[in-house]
């Protein structure tokens, strides 16, 4: 309304993604999608994972409070994680800024790195990749299916490692972003055409999510995402009420099978839904319940296809 802009980095999405696959839990992230005032139906939000950019862990405290954290020791667990600090994280950060006054410490890095996928092809273990790849193609798919204007930055596409000879350059030497923003190998990019190679793996993922966008009116910018409250706290549930139908994003944040009932997809009009990434109709087991498997992305929308 302001004039302002017309586009806007959707940062506190992309906070809130990594927020969610580190603490396997969506409440923060939909209380905080929620406290969002509505934007101009003539402009439209820039989603993404990451960016050329730092990750600043812009969570507020009273976001945090609302939903029993503590805003600081939330960031600092959110730095430790993706800085690789925490038992049990693959994570492999590395600190762009650090406040000793606040104990703020922004991070770096690839999305393969960040998600695990850096160590996991390291120690050449088939499981931690598939997982890792999950995590990768789980975090496009919420920025995707968002709406707006999605992008993908250099190197994600084909889950590119961090650049281990950033500071080894001219001038990058002071700026630890660049571990993140790599000269393009090409080599890599080829081996996108290798079938069950790790890049072609993530390049088909994104790029069937990217296809299916592209078939359905349904995620036009004109019409704003709205954040549901959660059934289930590892569930982030997205609605769309576009005017063809609504569209459901459900996206299951943790490593576990999680479910999110069918009495709620019924009050959406989404009762029989098909489910636009796998192509058929969805299937509710008899406790009621659709069930998401590990790291899982539904787009739900009204209408029967494939059994």
């Amino acid at each position: 309304r302001g004039k302002v802009s017309d586009l806007a980095y959707h940062n506190s999405l992309m906070v809130q993604v990594w927020s969610m696959l580190a603490s396997a839990d969506a409440r923060l992230g939909v209380r905080a999608l929620q406290q969002l005032p509505p934007a101009p139906a003539s402009t439209a939000w820039i989603t993404y994972v990451r960016c050329h950019d730092d990750i600043g862990w812009a969570v507020d405290d009273g976001d945090a409070a609302a939903v029993g954290l503590d805003g600081y020791l939330h960031r600092r667990f959110l730095s430790d994680h993706y800085l690789g600090e925490l038992p049990g994280s693959t994570a492999r950060g590395v600190v762009f800024q650090a406040n000793p006054a606040t104990g703020d410490r922004r991070v770096a890095g690839t999305t393969a790195a960040l998600v695990g996928l850096d160590a996991a092809v390291e120690a050449g273990d088939e499981g931690a990749i598939q997982t890792a790849i999950d995590r990768l193609l789980l975090a496009h798919a919420v920025v995707i299916g968002f709406g707006g204007v999605p992008v993908i930055w250099m190197g994600d596409e084909l889950g590119l490692a961090n650049d281990a000879g950033w500071a080894g350059e001219p001038g990058h030497e002071d700026d630890s972003r660049w571990v993140h923003r790599p000269r393009m190998d090409w080599a890599v990019a080829e081996r996108r055409h290798v079938p069950g190679s790790v890049e072609q793996r993530v390049f088909s993922g994104i790029r069937h999510l990217v296809e299916v966008r592209r078939s359905t009116s349904l995620l036009d910018a004109s019409t704003p995402a709205q954040a549901l409250d959660t059934s289930d706290p590892g569930v982030l549930p997205l609605l769309r009420s576009h005017p063809l139908g609504p569209f459901l994003g459900l996206y299951n944040m943790t490593g576990e099978w999680r479910p999110f009932p069918a009495e709620r997809l019924a009050a959406l009009g989404l009762a029989g839904a098909r489910d636009l990434l796998a192509g058929w109709q969805v299937r509710v087991e008899a406790d009621g319940n659709l069930w998401l498997p590990p790291y899982a992305s539904r787009w739900l929308v009204a209408g029967a296809g494939e059994a």
